[in-house]
C-alpha cells in the first residue's frame, strides 16, 4: 500500500512531552515534530514495541533551514531518518537537499518513505507485507497526523 500524506496537523506539544520527552528537542519546529511523532508512532503499530531513541538531534535557523535525524531502537527492529533543507540560493524559498531512510523488522514488514517540510509537508509512504488489519491501522494514524490522506494500491 501506498500513502500520500500531507499537511501535517500540528502535534500536541503536552503530549509529546509526557510521553515523548526524548524529542523535546523537535519542539521548536512543528513539521519536523509532527513527523518524528507520526514515523515513531507508526513504528509503535508494526512493530508492537516501545523504541528506545538511540539518536535525536534537531538544529534549525531563522533563514528556513532545518537539519535533524532519529534513530530508534527496539529487539525485533529499528528506524532511521536524516533530514536537512536550506534557503536557496535565490532567496526565495527553502528546498531539502538530503534525506536518508532506513526500516527494519524481523515481521517481515517493509517500510519505505520520502519525507519533504520545505513545501507542502509531504510524506509519501509504502509499506508491504502487512496484513489488512495493519493496513486499517496505519490509515487511521496517518488521518490522525495529516489533513490529507491519498491512498494507492493494497498489500
Amino acid at each position: 500500500m501506498e500513502l500520500e500524506c500531507s499537511r501535517m496537523i500540528r502535534a500536541d506539544r503536552g503530549y509529546v512531552q509526557a510521553r515523548w520527552p526524548e524529542l523535546a528537542a523537535f519542539l521548536r519546529n512543528t513539521n519536523a515534530l509532527a513527523s518524528v511523532l507520526f514515523l515513531s508512532r507508526l513504528y509503535i503499530l508494526i512493530t508492537a514495541e516501545r523504541p528506545r531513541f538511540d539518536e535525536a538531534s534537531f538544529d534549525s535557523d531563522a533563514m528556513g533551514g532545518l537539519e535533524f535525524s532519529v534513530s530508534l531502537s527496539s529487539p525485533s527492529g529499528g528506524l532511521r531518518m536524516a533530514y536537512e533543507q536550506t534557503l536557496r540560493e535565490s532567496w526565495s524559498s527553502v528546498e531539502r537537499i538530503a534525506f536518508d531512510a532506513s526500516f527494519s523488522c524481523a515481521k517481515g514488514v517493509s517500510l519505505s518513505w520520502d519525507l519533504d517540510l520545505s513545501v507542502s509537508s509531504l510524506l509519501k509512504l509504502t509499506i508491504e507485507g502487512a496484513d489488512a488489519e495493519l493496513l486499517d491501522s496505519v490509515v487511521k494514524l496517518a488521518n490522525e497526523h495529516f489533513e490529507e490522506i491519498k491512498i494507492a494500491g493494497s498489500a
